[in-house]
């Protein structure tokens, strides 16, 4: 997911117009869809400055550290708005994850002889690696090693993915 699907997902939600993010209005509604956006880019994205982060929105670093901050206290004091966060990081994650194909019962990866096999479990993810090995001409060998790692292990996979696919 790309910054920009994050931000016209935010704004869609607010019942925002996505083009008129440059706009400079203090219309609650509006300024509170940009101040959840930038807070959403800067958790999501946390390699991304907050001058590349105003900029999304026609401005500059002041402006994103200022949205950051009132997101920060409103989910500080509100419960309210520290639910309507959850919930957006839950399922902004959740597309992440359905756009890496993650939710899927099995995900396979070929390539020449290797195979991965990516498995959601209960304890969090399981990852088998497969290698066939061609012996004498008649016979092929499976070598096989899996790992099993946690839900957050797998997020920070996710995101090194999505960082270095941008």
């Amino acid at each position: 997911m790309k910054p920009e699907d994050l931000i016209k997902y935010v704004f869609r939600e607010e019942s925002q117009d996505y083009e008129a993010r440059f706009i400079k209005c203090r219309k609650v509604p509006f300024v509170q869809a940009k101040q959840r956006a930038m807070w959403l880019l800067k958790h999501f994205y946390p390699k991304l400055s907050y001058n590349q982060i105003g900029t999304f929105f026609g401005g500059w670093h002041d402006m994103s550290i200022h949205a950051c901050r009132v997101v920060n206290n409103h989910i500080a004091t509100e419960k309210k708005y520290s639910d309507e966060m959850s919930k957006y990081i839950l399922v902004l994650r959740d597309m992440m994850n359905a756009k890496l194909k993650i939710n899927c019962t099995s995900v396979m990866y070929k390539m020449t002889n290797k195979r991965a096999i990516l498995r959601k479990t209960t304890l969090g993810y399981e990852i088998t690696l497969k290698r066939l090995n061609s012996l004498s001409g008649f016979r092929d060998q499976v070598e096989q090693t899996t790992l099993n790692i946690s839900d957050e292990a797998m997020q920070g996979l996710i995101e090194c993915y999505n960082i270095l696919n941008k």
